[in-house]
């Protein structure tokens, strides 16, 4: 099978899961798998080429009579181009702006008889798709597409509520991560021992007001007033609010305690480092770093919105508080780094939720199955995720050779 993607493949979730699909997929030899856009996933930086994924580099016309550049058009028109020399069956499409739309135009150029799906990330709907000058066009890439899916349920209730859907259009398929890349970063076999040493906690995000990342040096702050002791917090990521963030420290008089680290291309090192994951984002619709900071045995504390909670079971693989609730977060997250017995309970949790609640295998089958159109776009969502504390130790030896593709 010929597959076309289009995602934005810079650092963020969106890219991520768009090329670990595109990786599983491409181990099967009937499977090419083709990337389009300005820059190739950054993941791709740095690896051996796969001898089924190719990248595409789009160009662009500059031309002094536009105000912006067309990118939207001129992906659609080398889409088409691309569609009819590779012979490309399937376009999956990340976001619905400006994706869905690039395909459906693509394919009305192209005339052939592509099947597009559309995976809705969360800011396509619930920042862009909503304004009144997006509403229009993204209802109709999403009624468009061959399938629809949403990355939470949180997510498809207020694409069917926003965009007055028909209940049924739109399926959920989680996002995963890949076991492979923490099969050999447990830390010390799933126990935690030196909860008196320092204490790295840790932030990622593309500093957007979206994230409320101020929230995060606050929240850290407090909790040294509330006596968090021999700490230090870590900012992974960059954006607009980075030198707002920076300032704050500065005026809480812990900007010595505060280390921006900027964007990485392997976060898993310093997950594996942080004793603490802090979310603050004031919407998300599943939020993948919760899943990379779950996999590396590292306890969440997030704010309770969106597909968060869909995640994270408060008091059982991580603690979800109210957002902008600076006070109840940092009791939360110190009380949680006092006790040992807690913790080691809760990053376990997490490890064992971040594979067995999400199984990478599930979301990947159901994406092949809906490229073949096999199937229809119904819920792969595995709930069921608890288990007890005597069968936890053997369930986590193999939870991580337990996925395989």
């Amino acid at each position: 099978m010929n597959v076309a993607i289009l995602a934005f493949n810079r650092l963020g979730g969106s890219g991520i899961v768009a090329y670990d699909i595109a990786r599983e997929m491409a181990e099967h030899k009937d499977n090419a798998i083709h990337f389009i856009g300005l820059e190739q996933p950054f993941r791709m930086a740095g690896q051996k080429p796969h001898k089924n994924i190719f990248f595409h580099k789009i160009s662009m016309k500059l031309y002094d009579v536009f105000q912006f550049q067309p990118y939207s058009l001129a992906l659609a028109s080398q889409l088409a181009e691309i569609i009819k020399k590779e012979n490309i069956e399937v376009v999956h499409a990340h976001y619905a702006i400006p994706h869905s739309v690039v395909a459906i135009l693509a394919k009305q150029i192209s005339g052939k008889p592509i099947r597009i799906i559309t995976t809705l990330h969360g800011t396509d709907i619930t920042l862009v798709g909503q304004h009144k000058s997006m509403y229009e066009i993204t209802r109709y890439g999403i009624i468009k597409s061959d399938v629809v899916v949403a990355v939470s349920h949180a997510l498809r209730q207020e694409t069917e509520s926003v965009f007055d859907l028909e209940k049924g259009k739109i399926g959920v398929i989680p996002n995963f991560v890949s076991p492979d890349k923490y099969e050999q970063r447990s830390k010390n076999n799933f126990d935690f021992d030196n909860l008196e040493g320092e204490k790295l906690l840790l932030h990622a995000s593309n500093l957007r007001s979206v994230k409320a990342p101020l929230d995060v040096i606050r929240i850290f702050h407090r909790m040294l007033e509330l006596g968090l002791k021999n700490a230090r917090l870590g900012i992974l990521g960059n954006g607009p609010l980075r030198q707002d963030m920076a300032k704050e420290a500065e005026k809480l008089g812990i900007a010595k305690k505060v280390e921006f680290f900027g964007e990485q291309l392997d976060v898993s090192a310093y997950f594996l480092e942080a004793k603490l994951f802090l979310l603050t984002s004031k919407t998300e619709s599943f939020g993948l770093v919760i899943l990379e900071a779950m996999a590396s045995c590292t306890p969440v504390l997030a704010s309770a919105v969106g597909g968060v909670v869909e995640v994270i079971d408060h008091n059982v693989n991580g603690l979800l508080f109210k957002q902008g609730d600076i006070e109840e977060a940092a009791r939360l997250g110190l009380n949680l780094l006092l006790d040992k017995h807690a913790y080691n309970h809760m990053l376990k949790q997490a490890s064992f939720d971040a594979f067995h609640k999400f199984p990478a295998k599930q979301v990947i089958d159901r994406y092949y199955c809906l490229y073949k159109g096999k199937c229809v776009p119904k819920d792969c969502f595995c709930k069921d995720s608890k288990t007890n504390e005597s069968s936890m130790q053997e369930e986590l030896k193999n939870a991580f050779k337990s996925t395989t593709f």
